[in-house]
């Protein structure tokens, strides 16, 4: 298991695969989470990857 925030800070080097899900369990502060969620979706937009879900 490796720590999100060490991925977010590049303090990893870690490939996501499509045929290993990746699951990131949120606790602790909203403002975090929001951060953590915009930048998921920044570097998704410009990678063009991920999926659609109507909420």
């Amino acid at each position: 298991m490796i720590a999100f925030s060490k991925v977010v800070t590049n303090k990893v080097n870690h490939t996501f695969r499509s045929d290993c899900p990746t699951i990131f369990k949120s606790t602790g502060m909203a403002l975090f989470d929001l951060v953590v969620a915009e930048m998921m979706y920044e570097r998704a937009m410009a990678k063009q990857t991920g999926a659609y879900v109507h909420l």
